[in-house]
């Protein structure tokens, strides 16, 4: 493992040795569910965007990439840092268009679920319907992606109610439900979006569910949209946090002996074993009664 205060030194030195004019700062960055080093770095008092890498990223490189030596590595990113492609430039010139006109600030914005650690990340509430987890709004631009303040709120005066109504019907609108066998062979092209006829879901030989969006991109908050899929199958459902990105949906009356505990297990390994740590939501069990249609912890 690449040692931080080398790695961070080094970047910092070798971005100088390229561009002495380069301006760089290092700093510990709140992301989801824990902080990261970040090596920030732009050129020109004109360039208001840094362009940032994280050490996290690279601090098992020596295990994971094709890892020539410590010095090549830091030379190529430093020279990623130092590069101008546009990209970063042509985001941030939209965003900061979006974020003086209210209307667009509301079309792009997006709402996604985020373990109750990261209440500090952005501005958040908890949610109602799953427990111990929190509802965190961003500005989706495109494929880049940034987080709703409470400053930015209130600099266009938008109220809760009003952000939440429109996050919700931007999320909602691209719900899908994919069967796990659909899934695990590729197959998300034939799977159904929620919103229209349910008469086209399909029972899946496995009995579990995949619900997320369309991108499948911090799409677990589209667990909240299911009912048709309760009604579909007849039976209530239990609700597993897969990550920030999907939840699986299982029939609760429908798998023989398979119970919340034995569920709880499930996510606590593959939390554990197949899920990165910035997509982590919760070890936890909910279910959702297609009576009641409501929702509760219930492991």
């Amino acid at each position: 493992m690449i040692n931080k205060e080398t790695f961070c030194s080094k970047l910092e030195e070798k971005v100088r040795e390229l561009n002495p004019k380069a301006s760089v700062t290092i700093l510990e960055a709140q992301k989801v569910n824990g902080v990261k080093t970040g090596i920030a770095c732009k050129v020109g008092e004109e360039v208001s965007i840094s362009k940032t890498v994280y050490y996290e990223d690279y601090m098992d490189a020596d295990e994971r990439f094709d890892f020539v030596d410590l010095d090549t590595l830091i030379t190529r990113v430093a020279e990623m840092l130092l590069s101008r492609d546009g990209e970063g430039e042509h985001y941030a010139s939209m965003f900061f268009s979006i974020k003086e006109d209210k209307d667009q600030f509301l079309m792009h914005t997006h709402v996604c679920l985020l373990n109750s650690a990261n209440e500090g990340l952005a501005y958040c509430e908890k949610s109602e319907r799953f427990e111990g987890l929190i509802e965190s709004y961003y500005i989706k631009i495109e494929s880049a992606c940034v987080w709703v303040t409470k400053q930015m709120l209130d600099y266009l005066n938008i109220g809760v109610e009003e952000l939440r109504d429109a996050a919700f019907a931007n999320i909602f609108k691209k719900t899908k439900i994919s069967g796990m066998m659909d899934v695990l062979t590729e197959l998300t092209s034939d799977t159904e979006v929620i919103c229209e006829d349910d008469n086209k879901f399909k029972k899946d030989p496995s009995g579990m569910y995949v619900v997320s969006n369309v991108e499948r991109f911090r799409g677990a908050i589209c667990a909240e949209n299911i009912e048709k899929l309760a009604e579909y199958l007849g039976d209530d459902l239990y609700i597993l946090p897969s990550s920030i990105h999907e939840m699986i949906a299982v029939p609760v009356h429908m798998n023989g002996d398979v119970g919340a505990s034995m569920l709880l297990s499930m996510v606590e390994e593959v939390n554990a074993t197949q899920v990165e740590a910035d997509e982590r939501l919760i070890n936890a069990v909910y279910e959702y009664s297609k009576e009641t249609k409501s929702y509760r912890r219930v492991a």
